[in-house]
């Protein structure tokens, strides 16, 4: 009975890990373009300099996935500062000091500024 549980046990631990949606790229860039494969629409990657609010609220229909790029520098936790004195998070603590490169993903089905799919930096996404 005891060998019984242990091996149903396996069996759905290994059948969550096959379920899962795996990302094993090595750069945030990677990660970046396979979170965005499912979507089957090209990547766009826009700077946080300047009139980037415009795209960001009509991208709704359109024929690629938005993605907005933001450099911030760490505190030495888990969050930083932009260089025009904005406050991000991060997915892991980065070293103080230490230039971070964020990717915000958003929902191409929508056309409102806080729908976020995915966070991507430090190599991991959220």
């Amino acid at each position: 009975m005891k060998k019984f549980f242990v091996m149903l046990i396996m069996c759905l631990s290994l059948g969550c890990l096959f379920n899962a949606e795996s990302v094993s790229a090595k750069s945030n860039i990677q990660i970046v373009k396979q979170l965005c494969k499912k979507f089957k629409k090209p990547v766009k990657i826009i700077s946080s300099n300047g009139n980037f609010a415009k795209t960001i609220l009509h991208r709704k229909g359109k024929n690629y996935i938005l993605v907005r790029k933001i450099v911030s520098y760490s505190s030495g936790k888990k969050y930083g500062w932009t260089k025009d004195g904005r406050y991000i998070g991060y997915n892991k603590r980065a070293p103080k000091h230490k230039k971070v490169i964020s990717y915000f993903i958003y929902n191409p089905k929508t056309n409102y500024f806080d729908d976020l799919l995915w966070i991507v930096d430090n190599n991991t996404y959220r």
